[in-house]
Formats: structure tokens, sequence, C-alpha cells
């Protein structure tokens, strides 16, 4: 065979496997509308299994089946002995042999991905576009945890979300959602998180734009607006109710551009938000990154790399020499973290649901 159509037909193979992983990653992750819910849901992101009614360790069963069983098993619920599985795993009725099939290779393949990034001497951190923040938390890790059961944390530049050899992505400051569509757990991303996002695979560092509305809310009711309620969005922005209480329902309105006419009868200031009205009232959402700015003296991108360094040393510790992603984000969740006022524990993506609202 001529060298450029051998060429040509390895990387036909290639993008085929590609293909397969993708399809299988999708239909383990509940991205396929045709496999949900989500297997990883019960069965763990590393498919070992443990959490909703003592779910069982897939990637093991996988080894008993082919892809004909392995359809049977989701769609009807027939194990490869033949026996019916519990009646607490969901069924999968428009799942197809391509799937299941695809499914299994990646079921297979799964303890490889959930080590990616861990090597014998090394364990790899990625970081996107941002070469101050990088060196920043190369420098607070360095401090932290040099070395960890003989690996050293290394800060690398990643690009893409693709399937990146980073045990995680620190510090993200573009959309989440293509690096955890990936596979890839997302630490600490430098944006207000909205509180749907998935708490296996993100962490944040204060509370979300979910507990934020909440407490604007809850403020303006006791203020004493009537039948408050939200339009749009909690973002870096302005927050603000444009009626009293005396013309009736207030309407909580988010947007930029509160300080123009008509005014607001009560003014909201989110974070990076910028108003010349003195009597706007400032949302703080809770978390260590504003104490450690105001303690020392330090800009906000040495602050939170400094806090990630911190508890990305003290979940390294905990989950120990045999280390996944799985067991990393495990052992985050259970480490102690009320140091820094947060608890993974109570609250498992933001690590705090505190907002403080403050009057000048």
């Amino acid at each position: 065979m001529p060298r450029a159509r051998l060429a040509a037909a390895l990387l036909s193979l290639l993008a085929a496997a590609a293909q397969a992983d993708e399809l299988g990653h999708a239909a383990f992750t509940g991205q396929l509308a045709a496999a949900r819910p989500a297997c990883h849901r019960c069965h763990m992101r590393d498919g070992r299994g443990g959490t909703e009614g003592g779910a069982p360790d897939l990637v093991a069963a996988a080894a008993g089946h082919d892809a004909a069983s392995l359809r049977r098993a989701l769609v009807e619920g027939i194990g490869a002995d033949g026996r019916p599985l519990s009646r607490l795993m969901p069924r999968y009725p428009g799942l197809d042999d391509r799937m299941a099939a695809d499914l299994l290779a990646y079921l297979g393949d799964l303890p490889i991905r959930d080590r990616l990034g861990v090597e014998p001497a090394l364990v790899r951190l990625g970081v996107a576009a941002d070469s101050a923040y990088a060196l920043a938390l190369q420098a607070a890790l360095d401090r932290t945890a040099p070395r960890l059961f003989g690996r050293r944390p290394q800060v690398v530049a990643v690009e893409a979300p693709g399937t990146p050899q980073v045990l995680a992505v620190v510090g993200l400051r573009a959309p989440l959602q293509p690096w955890t569509d990936a596979g890839v757990p997302v630490l600490f991303p430098r944006q207000t998180l909205r509180g749907t996002e998935d708490a296996s695979i993100t962490r944040g560092l204060s509370a979300a734009a979910e507990d934020i509305g909440d407490a604007i809310m809850a403020d303006a009711r006791r203020a004493g607006f009537a039948g408050v309620e939200p339009r749009g969005e909690v973002d870096p922005a302005i927050a603000a109710v444009l009626r009293p209480p005396a013309s009736g329902p207030a309407a909580l309105v988010l947007g930029r551009n509160a300080d123009s006419p008509p005014p607001p009868a009560r003014l909201y200031a989110l974070p990076g938000a910028q108003t010349e009205r003195r009597d706007a009232i400032r949302v703080v959402p809770g978390g260590p990154l504003l104490d450690r700015m105001m303690a020392r003296h330090i800009p906000a991108h040495t602050a939170h790399a400094e806090i990630a360094a911190e508890i990305i040393a003290a979940a390294l510790r905990a989950a120990g020499r045999d280390l996944t992603r799985t067991r990393f984000l495990a052992a985050m969740t259970a480490a102690d973290m009320t140091a820094l006022g947060l608890d993974y524990r109570r609250a498992p993506l933001t690590g705090t649901r505190e907002v403080g609202l403050r009057t000048h």
C-alpha cells in the first residue's frame, strides 16, 4: 500500500476511535438524551460506584459484557448472567447498539482517563491563557506542596478542552461547559458560578449567582417590597428593585444600566459593578478571596492562586498515593477547609452559600 494511502487509512482509524471515545463519554455522562440520567450520578466519575443505593462498580461489571449484553442490561435490566438487575437502576430504551458498543469501550478506558495528569514524579494542573496566574499558582504550590507522595505539582498551559493530560484546570475565565463536557475537572473559576453546574466535576470559591439572587430578594422583602421576582440573571453588574412597595409588586431587574432613569428605589451593586450612587447596597459573596486580598494587600490573581494552592495541597494529601481525578475531588469535599471559611460537604459546588450585604 502506498504511504499516502496508508497514512490516510491510519488517520481514518484514529478519527473513528476518537469519535467512539467521544460518544462513549457522552453516553456515560448523560450528554446523549438516550443516556439520561447519567451513569456517573450513581456510579461516580470513575465508574466505581458506591453512591445512590450502593451502586455497583461499572468498570468491573463491564468486563463480563459484550456490547449486546450491555445493551440488554441497560434497556431491559437483565444482567450478563440472565438475572434481573436492581429496580433502582434506570432503564435506557433509546440506547442503540452503537451507543452500547461505544459505552463498553469507554468503560474499559475509564481507569486511564481518571488518571490523566498523574505521573510517578509529577501531577499536572492546567491553566488556560493566563501566564501571570500560572506563575502565581506554581509559586504558591511550590510553597504549600513542593512534593507529595513523590510527585511535584506542575502548572502547565492548556489551550482547549479535548482530553488534556492534566488532573484539573484551575482558575478559568472562559466558559466552563466545554471543559466539563470533556470530563476535565474545573477548579475555582474566576467568575461567579450560576449554581447549576455539576458539582461532581466543578469547585468554586464563593457563593453562586443563585445564592446571590436569593439574598437580594430576601433583603428586598424584609425592606417591605412585595412580590419581588427576578428578571434575567445575576451577573457581575447591577441589580435594582425599580418599584417601591406602595406601587405594588416589585420587579428585581438585573442589568448594567441601573444608574439611568428611572432611578431604582433600592439598588444592589454586585461584585465588579460600577455605580455612582452612594446608597447602593454592596453584595459580597461569601468566600476567602476578598479577606485574603484585604489582609495581605495583594492583587486578586495572587490571592486567588494562594487559596487555590492551599485547597489543592490539602486535597492531594488526603487523596493519597493512589491519585485519580475522582479521588482528588472526593478528598477535596471531605477535607477540613474551615480555616478558609469553606465547607464542600455542606456546599459541594462552591464551599459556601453565604452572601453579605453592606451599606456605606
